[in-house]
């Protein structure tokens, strides 16, 4: 190979590894000054925290920009100014939250922007774009940062000890209001509830009235001459009972003895009604005969005076005579009167029966 073909290979070499390094450069997040566009935020930290020319801008996680420089503030005062430039579409609001992120395990630090904690409002105010803008932010250390991560992490479990805490306290509160010594007297009376110590001060007070009725009912259990009497009353429930069993039985057979006699009574009361219910048909039949003897005497009477007044003789003329005639139809229709009611009366003894007492 001469020597041109030799130029032309380094060269070629030289450009490749010159466009390779500048798309890992772009890869990597770095961007030209000269290619970038934009306008400057000045942000004074108390400390660099890594950050150096060329770092990354971030907002909310996104690229926005890079950092133009880092420096230490004009004296008296203390701290580094980072000069950032932020892509010009980007709006940044003037209370924005600035910082800087370090990876733990290699990369490089950025600076990043935060406007998450702001309400609309603080929003809509945002950091002029002709380079003027100042914001001020804090970078922990690494203890401090630890320290914030760490309070941040143990926030919710210290949040829900003190809720705990409070509630302990409470229930510490409540149980000694229930435990508090109170008189039974206050309570009786009303004045104060009643609470665990008055309930067992009448516990305490039950047990002693329970103790003293069982040391009673133990003098009571040991006496002999207790025992004696109880035995002897024992013995006279049995002898009493027995007497009440002996008494029950005379009662048995004495009211069995009654109610034979009233069955008794009653089976002659009903022979006496039976055989009167016989003696008052026959009378009734007697008395039906009657009539009816009677009813054709009275008939065959009527014939003879109708033949007696019909004829010329004496009977006739006795017959004829009209106050004769009268006074012996009076005494016909009396007799009629006194049958009728008899039979009335019969048949008013064979519905309702004779009026028979014992």
């Amino acid at each position: 190979m001469n020597d041109q073909a030799r130029n032309i290979a380094v060269g070629l070499t030289a450009i490749l590894a010159a466009v390779g390094l500048a798309m890992i450069s772009l890869l990597l997040g770095y961007v030209p000054q000269f290619l970038e566009s934009g306008y400057e935020v000045r942000v004074e930290l108390n400390h660099a925290g890594g950050l150096t020319s060329g770092s990354r801008v971030k907002l909310s996680g996104i690229d926005v920009g890079v950092v133009r420089s880092v420096g230490l503030l004009e004296q008296p005062r203390r701290g580094v100014e980072v000069v950032a430039f932020v892509e010009p579409q980007i709006d940044l609001p003037s209370a924005v939250k600035v910082g800087v992120e370090a990876p733990i395990i290699g990369g490089s630090p950025t600076l990043t922007f935060d406007i998450e904690h702001l309400d609309p409002e603080q929003s809509r105010q945002l950091l002029p774009t002709d380079g003027s803008a100042v914001v001020t932010g804090r970078v922990p250390s690494l203890a401090s940062q630890f320290a914030e991560e760490l309070r941040a992490a143990l926030d919710e479990p210290f949040t829900q000890f003190e809720k705990f805490s409070r509630q302990w306290t409470e229930v510490g509160r409540s149980l000694e209001t229930l435990v508090e010594p109170r008189a039974t007297e206050q309570v009786d009376a009303g004045e104060v509830p009643a609470n665990l110590a008055t309930v067992l001060a009448r516990a305490d007070r039950r047990l002693a009235d329970l103790e003293k009725t069982i040391q009673g009912l133990n003098r009571w259990v040991h006496d002999d001459q207790l025992h004696q009497d109880v035995r002897k009353t024992a013995a006279n429930a049995v002898e009493l009972t027995d007497g009440a069993i002996e008494l029950t039985d005379e009662v048995r057979k004495s009211a069995t003895a009654l109610t034979d006699r009233v069955r008794a009574s009653m089976d002659r009361l009903d022979e006496v009604s039976v055989g009167a219910s016989e003696d008052l048909d026959r009378l009734v039949n007697r008395y039906v005969a009657v009539a009816d003897d009677l009813s054709g005497a009275i008939r065959s009477l009527r014939g003879v005076l109708d033949a007696a007044r019909d004829g010329d003789g004496t009977m006739g003329r006795i017959l004829n005579d009209p106050s004769l005639y009268n006074n012996v139809n009076d005494v016909v229709e009396r007799l009629n009167e006194a049958l009728k009611e008899a039979q009335l009366l019969i048949e008013k003894w064979k519905k309702e029966g004779l009026p028979i007492q014992f």
